[in-house]
């Protein structure tokens, strides 16, 4: 599970486990666990180690949010949101603005997961008439333009029955 977790996300991790020795905790630390704390433990301890794990990567986010924010790399996929371009695998990619408005803001959120409606609200602002089903097809189109199989894509991925999110 914590494997599965780290794949998607950077969230603190604290495995609690009533296994104590240095293989098990190995494991643990290998599989993408921030920390390793075994039974019986001090709810004090606890609440200490998650109060600094969330302090320590509050801290890191600050330090680059700003930075992030102008220009976002994942993978092979680089996003200047000053510039408005986007380059995939070392070639530069002509996107709409609207284009380049949903894959900016959905990678400004990685891992968080939206449904067709907050992002067309997001696009278009709440007071816009119009059919959420348009998000279905400029994620097609971003898809086409951005993943290297659009069929199974990187990148956004469908979050079925919900939406949609950016995998980073």
């Amino acid at each position: 599970m914590c494997r599965r977790i780290r794949q998607e996300s950077a969230v603190p991790i604290i495995l609690l486990s009533a296994k104590g020795d240095i293989v098990d905790k190995s494991v643990g630390f290998n599989m993408g666990a921030d920390d390793y704390m075994t039974k019986p433990f001090s709810p004090i301890e606890l609440a200490l180690r998650m109060k600094a794990m969330f302090r320590r990567a509050f801290r890191l986010s600050n330090e680059n949010s700003a930075e992030d924010k102008d220009r976002l790399i994942f993978k092979d996929l680089e996003i200047n949101n000053k510039t408005f371009e986007v380059i995939v695998r070392g070639k530069k990619v002509d996107l709409t603005s609207k284009e380049f408005e949903l894959l900016s803001f959905m990678a400004n959120h990685p891992g968080q997961v939206f449904t067709r409606q907050q992002l067309f609200d997001n696009l278009w602002g709440e007071k816009y008439l119009g059919d959420s089903g348009t998000i279905t097809v400029f994620i097609r189109k971003v898809r086409e333009k951005v993943e290297l199989d659009p069929g199974r894509p990187e990148y956004i991925l469908t979050v079925w029955g919900v939406g949609y999110k950016f995998a980073g």
